[in-house]
């Protein structure tokens, strides 16, 4: 790679922006802002720029380093950098980044509510691209930054304060190939860090010995009690009643009664978001109090409509098998369960394994349909119904849950376990459609 000006290293380069996204959008005016020459390319545009005068690249989240334009610079030894990258290098303060493959969105709006002030910014995978705060931060911001591993995979210098890794499980095969390559793009997140700094683990969940050989100062969050493990420090649940450990002194936070999250992997979310809100001195009060405010995001075991036999619940965001299988066995009472979408690459042979005696019946529909009904039928599992595409599901789930219903409101949840791109653009807009449909409406 060339080398850049030492005051303005954009200045006069030829950089690609690869994938014109959020994140690709805000690049280009960045580097633009700041003199580089910046071409633009999306997957099927014509190629319009010389390889060998391409200074740097910065690819999309939804860009893979597989594809044949990125191979192509890799084999020219140019260097390629995600857009979380980008927004590192030119940021003030402390940086706090969450990744895991269920939670890290919640858990990130959660500590953003919690410290809540004009010098605090959310950003990332949740929405506002990282570098978009250019020129905004200074040494006392606070930023907190949900990074995916689509993000984390092209990770050079990226070096957070405070890094947490909610949990692993098997999720954009599709992307990554196998699971140990998904697991070392998760692992970036704290590639740079030192004793110096804070990484945050699930105590609960296996990859809380991913990194046994880092020398960085590791914190831990558990759903069970702690009081008397004198290795454990972080927060964790005794009684329902929510403790902080340091230095073998139990510190009382809250009742978990106080949360209006649904199931034990939201209680995850809020004991991670409590433990990174008292690692940067937020005080018992304030952290207890914005939880307690705190309501579901969209599209994460919503409850959107109920009618007196139906109780309508919005999963969308539940986009793997792992993620699909927490939310379910949070529920109270009998469930009708809506599983379908575009593939990931998971196996489905483990969902319906969980699937307990709660669940009147799966509903399956969409390009995974076939695929799901040979899990359930690999595992003896015969409460299932087949649809073509989420509107049939929805209707028949609302027959099924009429057909069973005596006294007690039975749930009818989507929860996909699968991607959302055979029928819609995003799983927002597959957890909209739900939103609509259950209250009556017509798409």
């Amino acid at each position: 790679m060339k080398l850049f000006c030492k005051n303005n290293p954009y200045k006069r380069k030829h950089i690609l922006i690869y994938g014109l996204g959020k994140s690709g959008i805000a690049s280009k005016k960045f580097l633009e802002s700041n003199g580089a020459k910046v071409w633009v390319y999306c997957d099927g545009d014509k190629i319009k720029f010389n390889f060998d005068n391409i200074d740097l690249v910065v690819v999309s989240p939804g860009v893979a380093l597989d594809s044949p334009v990125c191979q192509e610079f890799i084999k020219r030894k140019i260097k390629i950098i995600s857009e979380l990258e980008l927004g590192y290098l030119n940021l003030n303060g402390k940086l706090v980044a969450i990744t895991g493959t269920n939670g890290k969105t919640t858990t990130t709006a959660l500590v953003g509510k919690i410290i809540e002030n004009e010098n605090t910014f959310v950003a990332g995978n949740i929405g506002l691209p990282l570098i978009s705060l250019y020129r905004k931060t200074d040494a006392s911001t606070i930023t907190i930054c949900e990074a995916s591993s689509f993000q984390l995979e092209t990770i050079d210098m990226f070096h957070p304060n405070i890094s947490a890794i909610l949990n692993i499980a098997p999720d954009h095969l599709f992307r990554h190939k196998t699971f140990e390559n998904y697991i070392e793009c998760k692992k970036n997140i704290y590639k740079n860090q030192t004793k110096n700094d804070i990484l945050i683990l699930n105590y609960d969940d296996w990859s809380k010995n991913i990194c046994e050989n880092t020398q960085v100062n590791k914190y831990f969050f558990s759903t069970f009690d702690q009081f008397d493990n004198s290795s454990f420090k972080g927060t964790y649940v005794s009684d329902g009643e929510i403790y902080f450990k340091e230095n073998f002194e139990n510190t009382f936070i809250m009742n978990t009664k106080s949360i209006k999250l649904l199931g034990k992997k939201n209680l995850e979310n809020v004991l991670a978001a409590v433990l990174i809100s008292k690692l940067l001195g937020i005080s018992n009060s304030q952290i207890s109090q914005r939880i307690e405010i705190f309501l579901p995001l969209k599209h994460r075991l919503e409850i959107v409509y109920e009618t007196k036999k139906i109780r309508y619940i919005n999963d969308s965001k539940a986009t793997n098998v792992a993620s699909a299988i927490a939310d379910i066995s949070c529920l109270d009472g009998k469930s009708v369960v809506l599983f379908g979408g575009s593939d990931k690459g998971e196996s489905f042979d483990i969902l319906f394994k969980n699937l307990d005696e709660n669940v009147i019946m799966a509903v399956v529909f969409g390009e995974t349909k076939e695929k799901l009904i040979n899990s359930a039928k690999k595992v003896g599992f015969d409460r299932v119904k087949i649809c073509e595409n989420l509107c049939k599901a929805i209707k028949l789930g609302e027959q099924i849950c009429f057909d069973y219903c005596s006294d007690e409101k039975i749930n009818l949840i989507l929860a996909p376990a699968c991607a959302s791109f055979d029928e819609f653009s995003n799983y927002e807009e597959r957890g909209e459609t739900f939103r609509k449909i259950a209250k009556g409406g017509n798409v």
